[in-house]
């Protein structure tokens, strides 16, 4: 009966995933290049630099497309932590 009640009491939140997209995208790409620099060693030099702009290029795809989805309007996720008022999405694009 206990852990009914503890079931009951829990309600999970819902998670904004275009939000948070961007960070995933950049999380993404690090591991990638952690990867494909440990398993070719030196041979993946000339190819982790490309990663990585690749990887950064990829994190401006879900900023631009939040941008455009929030353009004059305001935001808040994540129950309220996370706030975009008017007119404040370019700098508020900057922190990501």
């Amino acid at each position: 009966m206990g852990l009914d009640l503890l079931t009951l009491a829990f309600e999970r939140p819902a998670i904004d995933w275009h939000a948070i997209a961007p960070e995933l995208v950049l999380l993404t790409a690090g591991c990638l290049i952690t990867l494909v620099d440990i398993v070719f060693l030196e041979k993946a030099r000339p190819y982790t630099a490309a990663l990585a702009g690749i990887g950064l290029l990829a994190t401006a795809v879900p900023l631009l497309t939040l941008a455009v989805a929030l353009f004059g309007a305001g935001f808040a996720g994540f129950c309220g932590g996370f706030q975009l008022l008017h007119g404040r999405m370019p700098t508020s694009a900057l922190l990501f």
